[in-house]
Parts: structure tokens; C-alpha cells; sequence
């Protein structure tokens, strides 16, 4: 596939990246797709990269997909792949996740409304996923700067994206954060610091990276130990209590409190880091 991607660049670029995956309108030839057009478009987000047009004037770089969500979904990891839908094994690892579950994985297998989206099984050639993400490479790689940090993100830690990604910000002075699960895959030696959730089911895995992500703080327990979905929600308590103590007391004008927020590791939980911070 040629030209997936439409890239607006702005005059004095910052360091914001915007994406729209899912507003693309051109549909490829060899999107042969079983139900009526009119159908498959209601899984556009129609008109949100012209909503976010004007943030280029602003110093924000906008990537566009101009693909249709339903042929590829760019918002969708590359192991997220629906093995029902393939005549073929899918030569990378598999991580289907709930929307793949729902027929809406990378390559979605049915349309709104639960109508197949095509009449026969594909092949696992027949989607040029590498024009789809070399694009979102180019863009990510043209701005980086050393001492940038690359925070990766993938369950399995095995996905090509996120390692080939990640070799790229360590050989060019990035630093980096994975934060896996399962058994961390190349992800996890890869970066420099690791934050790893020793989880056996995706689920797991997932719900607690992202729980982690929303936390948001500088130091993240990594849960330790086998979890799995009946001791997820315990694990994620855990984790969330790792968060700084604060007295929320009312300050007045130029009070300042006198005691620092404490860091609480709670058990079952460890902080790691990754090979190249010891």
C-alpha cells in the first residue's frame, strides 16, 4: 500500500504528535469487503482529522490514516490478530485481545452489526501491515531527539513493532521504559528500564499495565508472582497503594508543607530496572 498515511507538518514544530487511526476514507481496491459500503462506514470516526487540522497551526505534528479502520485499525497492536479469519498461520506472535474477541481486532472480521466482513478466509500476506506502521516510524523517528524517553507498551513483549522500536531509541541515546507482561519477551532486555507484570493470561496483563499507566508516577511497583483473573483485582489494590502519601490539609498562601510525600511498596510488589540502569 502506498501513501497510508498523510503527514501535516507545522512551521515551529513542538514535541506533540497527534494521530487520527480511524477517520480514514479511502477504501484500497483489494478491500473486498462482503457488506454494502454504506455498512462498513459506520466504523469511520469520520472528520476527526479535520477537527484537529488547526493544531498544526499550533506546532503539533499530525499524522492522518487515510486507510478505513476496518480494512486495517491503526489503533490496534500487531499481535491483536483474529486467527478465525486466516486460512494460514500469522507468521509474528498472537496476543488476540477482547476486541478481537468482538471481531474488531487488527483486521476486523465483522461489521457493524455483526455482519461478516468478508466472504472467505484472507491470507496472512494479503495486509501490508509493514506500509501501514513504517510510516508511524518514520514520524516517531524524524523527531526524536537523545535523552527523549520512549515508553513502550505490549503484553507478550514479543511484538515486532515494539522491539524493533525500542532497539531504535537505545541506539540513538533515548531512554526507554517497557512495560510488559507474561514473560516480557525481547521487550523487556531491550529497554533500559523494565516495569514487568509477571501475569499468565492477557487479561491480567493488560489490566494491570494499563492501571500502571494510570497511575502516572515516577517510580511504578512491578507486580511479582503468578496473577491471574481471580487475583487481578487484588494485585491492582496493591499496586495502587504504592502511590505517595499526601496530607491534603488546606494551605494557605505561601505555606508550604513540611513533610514530603512517602513511597509505600506494599508486599507482592517490587520496583526493577532494566540492564542498562543497575
Amino acid at each position: 500500500m502506498t501513501d497510508a498515511y498523510i503527514r501535516h507538518d507545522p512551521r515551529t514544530p513542538i514535541a506533540l504528535v497527534l494521530d487520527s487511526p480511524h477517520s480514514g476514507e479511502w477504501y484500497p481496491d483489494d478491500f473486498d469487503h462482503l457488506p454494502p459500503r454504506e455498512i462498513v462506514r459506520r466504523a469511520e470516526d469520520t472528520h476527526v482529522a479535520r477537527l484537529w487540522r488547526d493544531a498544526v497551526e499550533h506546532g503539533a505534528t499530525l499524522l492522518e490514516a487515510r486507510f478505513p479502520r476496518a480494512y486495517i485499525d491503526a489503533n490496534r497492536s500487531l499481535e491483536d490478530i483474529d486467527a478465525d479469519l486466516l486460512s494460514d498461520p500469522w507468521p509474528g506472535p498472537v496476543a488476540p485481545s477482547r476486541e478481537t474477541a468482538q471481531g474488531i481486532g487488527l483486521v476486523w472480521r465483522l461489521a457493524r452489526g455483526g455482519t461478516p466482513m468478508y466472504g472467505r478466509k484472507l491470507t496472512s500476506a494479503e495486509k501490508d501491515i509493514d506500509a501501514i506502521t513504517s510510516k508511524a516510524y518514520q514520524v516517531g523517528e524524524s523527531m526524536a531527539r537523545p535523552g527523549d524517553v520512549l515508553v513502550a507498551v505490549s503484553s507478550s513483549g514479543r511484538s515486532p513493532n515494539i522491539v524493533r522500536a525500542l532497539a531504535w531509541a537505545e541506539s540513538h541515546g533515548m531512554q526507554t521504559i517497557a512495560m510488559t507482561g507474561f514473560a516480557g519477551g525481547e521487550a523487556r532486555t531491550t529497554a533500559g528500564v523494565s516495569i514487568h507484570v509477571d501475569a499468565d493470561n492477557y487479561g491480567g496483563a493488560r489490566a494491570a499495565v494499563e492501571h500502571l499507566i494510570g497511575l502516572g508516577r515516577k517510580r511504578i511497583a512491578a507486580i511479582t508472582g503468578q496473577v491471574d483473573t481471580n487475583v487481578t483485582d487484588v494485585r491492582l489494590r496493591e499496586t495502587e497503594s504504592c502511590q505517595p502519601r499526601h496530607d491534603h490539609r488546606q494551605w494557605g498562601p505561601g505555606e508550604v508543607p513540611l513533610r514530603r510525600p512517602r513511597f509505600v511498596v506494599p508486599p507482592h510488589t517490587t520496583v526493577t530496572r532494566g540492564s542498562r540502569n543497575p
